[in-house]
């Protein structure tokens, strides 16, 4: 179950680090 947790965390961090990148480039562009 830890391993499931620590999936969902890892994530949902990579999704936000994804979506803060695209609205950097729709921002400069």
């Amino acid at each position: 179950m830890e391993f499931i947790w620590l999936q969902r965390v890892v994530g949902f961090i990579f999704l936000k680090l994804i979506f803060r990148n695209w609205i950097y480039r729709i921002k400069n562009s």
